[in-house]
């Protein structure tokens, strides 16, 4: 059973090959007189092939049959594959040439769209630009201690500095430099497609092409690599962009939060200081009248009269009191009598 189903399939696989070479065969002597064959082979080559093809057919009339082993066949496929290799290939290349040119000239003019809108979004470097100090406003001072007067009068005898604020710029995504080796990778590739093309002009249809499909397609990746590169990077920085000034932002409201906030206590501060002030001030004021009331009563008390020496009814001597008065009147008496 086993030695059946060998013989069925070498006999199957005999018919295969016999079907192959016959088709082969006819087809190659077509060929060699089609225009793109005949410019991309040789007289000799041409010559050869007819030839064997010719042996071919000859061989499968005449000697070929049932008991013919299967390498034979597979021999004479070997022989006009390896006959025909060269110029089918010469073919392929011409054939494949145009349309792969073309894909690197729509590679170009991608890419030189992309290197001219890439140039509005170069990272540029900021700006710096010097401003006076503005002074503050009268309204926004706040009530100081003594050691941040001093603090700020030491401050004011100091000569003003010119603040630096950066101007802010659009944001950029790509570096000159990066574009710069875009534009350069360009370059090249179009000088090296121009030689080459020259030299496959130059050169005879029935040699080895001087520029071919896979050169291009290695060139047409060089030039699309360094496009994706460039946008790969300009993503990452996108998004990088992106979460810095998210985070920006939530710091600019944190920062007006406490803003706020300082602003608050420092008018409830300042209110308090006002009312203290205002208490310091009317305690000021009431200290001088108490001192110019205590003045004034002892002012009083010292120029209110002495009712003993300055009343004139008891300046009078009362008479029954002087010693004098009294041996005065009996005197008196003696000198009327």
């Amino acid at each position: 059973m086993a030695a059946l189903n060998a013989a069925d399939a070498e006999r199957v696989a005999r018919e295969g090959a016999l079907n192959e070479l016959q088709s082969l065969s006819f087809d190659l002597q077509e060929k060699m007189y089609e225009e793109e064959y005949e410019k991309a082979s040789t007289e000799d080559e041409r010559e050869k092939i007819r030839s064997e093809c010719s042996a071919v057919s000859d061989w499968l009339d005449e000697e070929a049959g049932v008991e013919t082993p299967l390498e034979d066949f597979n021999s004479r496929l070997k022989t006009l594959k390896e006959l025909m290799a060269p110029i089918a290939a010469r073919v392929k290349e011409h054939r494949g040439r145009p349309e792969a040119l073309e894909r690197l000239e729509q590679v170009f003019n991608s890419s030189n769209n992309f290197l001219e809108k890439s140039r509005e979004l170069v990272i540029k470097p900021k700006v710096v630009v010097e401003t006076p100090d503005e002074k503050p406003e009268e309204d926004e001072k706040v009530i100081k201690t003594e050691e941040a007067d001093s603090d700020e009068k030491s401050e004011k005898e100091k000569p003003k500095e010119k603040k630096k604020t950066a101007v802010p710029e659009p944001e950029g995504l790509f570096k000159e430099k990066e574009l710069d080796v875009l534009a350069k990778k360009i370059a090249e590739v179009k000088k090296w497609r121009d030689e080459k093309v020259a030299e496959q002009e130059a050169a005879p249809s029935h040699e080895m092409p001087k520029l071919t499909v896979s050169m291009i397609n290695s060139k047409i990746h060089d030039v699309e690599s360094e496009v994706q590169f460039l946008i790969q990077k300009a993503k990452m920085l996108k998004a990088e962009q992106e979460r810095a000034k998210r985070k920006a932002e939530a710091e600019a409201k944190k920062a007006e939060e406490d803003k706020k906030k300082q602003e608050k206590k420092s008018k409830k501060s300042k209110k308090s200081n006002d009312s203290d002030t205002s208490d310091s001030d009317k305690s000021e004021e009431a200290e001088p009248l108490k001192d110019e009331n205590e003045g004034t009563n002892e002012d009083s008390t010292e120029k209110k009269p002495d009712m003993s020496e300055d009343d004139p009814g008891s300046s009078t001597p009362d008479s029954s009191d002087d010693p004098e008065r009294k041996s005065e009147e009996p005197l008196d008496d003696n000198l009327t009598d």
